[in-house]
């Protein structure tokens, strides 16, 4: 164990330990004395414009040669580049019940909401998009939920309206059953289709109303998915293991 007249201020011990990159360097955290606190809509708003999302996630001894560049590396680079521009961040790292080698991502004592944790970890093990072509996200920013004991959990920045753990709860509800509800209806959507296809139906008769309510009742659950689509979004990123305990260094 170091002595702590032998630490350097900028870099981060737990238990003793000295937390490292995707390079085995050590995690070096730049704090800038005049930082402060931001609202959490201006918090958002610079990590949306953040590009640290887009770096290349690089897993260590990668057989490309390339440089590591894991979720300790992502939460660094973000850690720092808020200081510098005058936000006041916290380095987080997070231990999963579990036993799994832990993750990191950042935290932002927010003017309004409070305690906010933010994961830019790039395309990833840990971020990974659920229901669409692998890929396909714009930005892989995401608001944390983080609660000891409970389900790790993020939200896309477009669709996480508060930091709260009990709005993910709601948000992850939601998706469930938007899965469910989609899945139904596009399979009562084929059904539909195989019933018409190839056939006339008479005007008035009984067949013939039967399919204008199907039909009817279809455009109904349509307009359904679609608000809360636009709610909750057509895809998310998956939830990741049970958290132990998270450490938070500002």
């Amino acid at each position: 164990m170091l002595s702590p007249f032998s630490r350097n201020p900028h870099f981060i011990y737990e238990d003793g330990a000295l937390l490292v990159d995707g390079s085995d360097q050590p995690i070096e955290v730049i704090n800038n004395p005049g930082a402060a606190d931001v609202s959490y809509a201006q918090l958002l708003q610079f990590i949306r414009e953040d590009p640290t999302d887009q770096i290349k996630y690089v897993s260590r001894g990668a057989d490309t040669g390339e440089k590591a560049f894991v979720c300790s590396d992502f939460a660094e680079a973000v850690h720092n580049y808020a200081e510098s521009v005058g936000i006041r961040a916290g380095y987080a790292s997070i231990d999963w019940e579990d036993g799994q080698i832990g993750h990191a991502i950042d935290a932002f004592e927010t003017t309004d909401q409070g305690l906010v944790y933010i994961d830019c970890t790039g395309k990833s093990l840990y971020s990974q998009i659920e229901d669409i072509e692998d890929g396909a996200a714009g930005s892989w920013d995401k608001v944390a939920y983080v609660e000891t004991g409970k389900k790790y959990g993020v939200i896309g920045l477009d669709y996480a309206r508060s930091p709260l753990y009990s709005y993910f709860v709601e948000y992850d509800l939601k998706w469930q059953k938007f899965r469910e509800e989609l899945a139904a209806y596009n399979a009562d959507v084929k059904r539909y289709n195989q019933e018409i296809a190839g056939k006339t139906f008479r005007k008035g008769s009984p067949e013939l109303a039967r399919i204008e309510n199907w039909e009817a009742r279809l455009k109904a659950q349509e307009q359904e998915l679609n608000a809360l689509s636009a709610e909750i979004g057509s895809s998310r990123f998956k939830p990741l293991g049970i958290v132990k305990n998270i450490n938070v260094h500002w």
